[in-house]
């Protein structure tokens, strides 16, 4: 078996796979106890004094003590959490270790909004009306109103705006400054997300993912994460019209030399499916789907990851959206309504959660929870280089479904003032 080497990655932490994973962490990590007490095998390394290690991967891996261990350990393959970079890639191909991640030049093209949305539009895949704007003046003559407005390197929904009419730009004027920004004609429509796993020949799709992301103007700009969706919650000819559009996408991006890991951000309106967005790494999704084999064809995330990244196929050929009854939720933890007052800095001890009638109160649980009232926390302190604060992934919907619309339940919106309150209670 793959001997690997991860910084603290949660989707190996709960696959197969971390049996045969080293685990690497410093004294100072707020994950440091947790790792220890679920996984195998867990190096603390003493060298290495920051706490938010996954913001500082290369750091951590070019380190000489780190490639050091990494040769005594008999490591062959190198887990990233997120991007790769030439450093990176030069000192695997020096020390003879496999970087088990998407190749830099492919995660700079895909994730870029603006390069992605022209690569789209070249192989005629379905997208938006949109432009490339440079000022507010390009954005007024646009007539791409109402649209949305975003940075071409952003996340979640940082960097996303909308924008109701012309007249709203003269709020958005510090967002011009002077490089590039994609306008796009707004349309409503079901925010949709989706895995995909692309090899020399085979393709797997993952089950299908609600944004709970609202930007229009009647509700602002709220984002709480996303929610598992059964294949049988939506029409279904709308679900194969989505899978023949991702077949033709496979099918561009294989013609453009990918092959790797992709998660794309869709919208499902009426009478078709868009592209919104590509980025090729793992997500704030990929925990559940490394935790719930159903989501993928029953297969194991990490395992698969492992293939593809390997330049191998994935173990089948599913380009089709696997039917679940999963309904399960990753939380965003920075768009929590945490209200005024409140310590941001400080965050609940990650580890598992049940919901009580006085609230959510931490368990010594050692596994996902398969009860619908618990919860498990991913958390980190913010700090001067990040204020992301990491996820909740509880297994209980936040939302009900109409037609291609979404909203909160009362069970959900008890479950994220349950988190919420967890939050001030630290503070």
């Amino acid at each position: 078996m793959l001997r690997i080497a991860a910084v603290e990655s949660s989707e190996l932490l709960f696959s197969p796979a971390q049996k045969s994973t080293l685990f690497l962490t410093s004294p100072a990590s707020p994950f440091r106890s947790l790792l220890q007490s679920l996984a195998s095998t867990v190096s603390v390394l003493e060298w290495i004094f920051h706490t938010r290690l996954v913001m500082v991967e290369e750091e951590v891996l070019l380190h000489p003590k780190t490639t050091e261990l990494l040769h005594q350990k008999d490591i062959q393959a190198i887990w990233l959490n997120d991007w790769s970079s030439p450093t990176l890639e030069e000192w695997a191909k020096t020390n003879h270790f496999t970087l088990l991640c998407n190749a830099f030049r492919d995660q700079e093209r895909l994730e870029n909004k603006l390069s992605f949305d022209a690569l789209a539009r070249k192989h005629a895949l379905p997208v938006p009306d949109g432009c490339t704007v440079k000022t507010i003046e390009e954005a007024r003559n646009s007539g791409l109103f109402p649209g949305v407005l975003q940075k071409p390197e952003s996340f979640g929904a940082m960097g996303t705006y909308f924008v109701g009419n012309p007249k709203a730009l003269d709020a958005l004027e510090n967002v011009f400054d002077g490089t590039p920004l994609l306008l796009r004609k707004f349309e409503k429509g079901l925010p949709i997300g989706i895995t995909v796993l692309v090899g020399p020949n085979r393709s797997l799709f993952s089950a299908l993912r609600v944004q709970l992301n609202w930007i229009d103007s009647s509700e602002g700009n709220v984002h709480y994460g996303v929610q598992w969706l059964p294949r049988s919650l939506l029409p279904s000819g709308a679900v194969v019209a989505l899978e023949q559009m991702l077949h033709r996408t496979v099918t561009a991006l294989r013609s453009e030399g990918f092959q790797g890991l992709l998660s794309f951000d869709c919208l499902m309106t009426a009478s078709q499916t868009l592209l919104i967005e590509c980025n090729p790494r793992h997500s704030g999704a990929t925990l559940q789907l490394s935790a719930h084999p159903e989501l993928l064809h029953g297969l194991d995330y990490a395992e698969q990851c492992i293939r593809v990244f390997s330049h191998d196929d994935p173990a089948i050929d599913a380009p089709t959206i696997p039917e679940t009854i999963f309904e399960g939720t990753s939380i965003d933890l920075d768009s929590l309504p945490i209200g005024k007052g409140a310590d941001l800095s400080a965050v609940p001890q990650s580890g598992f959660y049940q919901l009580q009638s006085d609230g959510l109160r931490r368990t010594e649980n050692q596994s996902i929870p398969s009860n619908s009232q618990n919860l498990f926390l991913w958390t980190q302190p913010p700090d001067e280089e990040s204020h992301y604060r990491g996820f909740a992934f509880a297994n209980l919907p936040l939302t009900t479904l109409s037609g291609l619309r979404c909203s909160v339940h009362p069970q959900g919106q008890s479950f994220i003032d349950a988190l919420s309150a967890l939050f001030r209670r630290q503070s």
